[in-house]
């Protein structure tokens, strides 16, 4: 694998992204481009990758993206079918940046018509509220974390700042769950919760600025109570979560009901 990796790599000739997409244009096969993510082709490359879709006319051989290096930048092409596109009813996950990524070449306008469909099929789509089981799974995991480092701040502190700063980061990917957002990485979740959210913002911010373990504790509860409010909050302890089908409505009452059965 690595070796064939090599091959591409060295094949490629390619000495920067302007050659990229003029050679991409240039190709019978590309019918489409959406660059997606910060950095565009034609401006001066600071920091972080090149995120690029490449619409194509026909099959790709099963390859869903191709990741290689032009002199020290990081490239993310990722690679769909128009017919593809066109038989979809609505993009789901990682393919959404299409939604909002930047059409820097259609050969016909064919791409331009489908995504236009495609975000107002968006808009017209209803979220389906999380279920019992995903909201009791998001608020037992972050109490469990919690439940963890309590205890062990002076045992093992760095057992406790792993934990403590991987929660963090799972927060804001909840936070996005909760909200039926597409996440789009770290630096768009950032922005769109300074904006949005300026106090779990600030927060986060006061968390890695903390200067003591009991206080990065502290500030991981009070932004688990903002993120998860929503859905009721963190665990309680006086309260019951129950697991289990994902599509029945009705678990709670039937967690109570056992729960009642087994401990009177």
């Amino acid at each position: 694998m690595v070796w064939c990796w090599l091959m591409l790599r060295n094949q490629t000739n390619l000495q920067s992204l302007p050659q990229l997409i003029a050679t991409l244009r240039d190709h019978p096969l590309v019918v489409g481009l959406v660059e997606y993510g910060a950095n565009s082709s034609t401006t001066s490359f600071t920091a972080g990758d090149y995120d690029l879709f490449v619409i194509t006319a026909g099959a790709t051989a099963a390859v869903e993206s191709l990741h290689f290096y032009i002199n020290q930048i990081p490239v993310d092409l990722n690679l769909r079918e128009l017919t593809a596109l066109r038989q979809a009813t609505r993009l789901t996950g990682f393919e959404q940046a299409l939604l909002t990524g930047r059409l820097i070449y259609d050969r016909d306008g064919a791409v331009a018509a489908e995504l236009a469909r495609l975000r107002h099929a968006e808009q017209d789509h209803t979220r389906t509220p999380l279920s019992p089981h995903d909201r009791a799974l998001i608020r037992h995991g972050h109490q469990h974390v919690l439940d963890k480092v309590r205890g062990r701040l002076e045992t093992m502190p760095l057992l406790c700042h792993l934990l403590l700063h991987t929660n963090i980061y799972w927060l804001i990917q909840t936070y996005h769950h909760i909200h039926g957002l597409v996440y789009r990485g770290e630096k768009a979740a950032l922005a769109h919760l300074a904006q949005h959210e300026p106090t779990i913002y600030s927060k986060i911010e006061q968390f890695y600025t903390a200067p003591t373990l009991p206080t990065q504790v502290a500030l991981a509860q009070e932004l688990s109570e903002l993120v998860l409010q929503p859905i009721g909050g963190l665990w309680q302890q006086d309260e019951i979560l129950v697991f289990g089908a994902a599509d029945n409505e009705t678990l709670p009452q039937a967690g109570a009901a056992l729960a009642q059965q087994l401990f009177g």
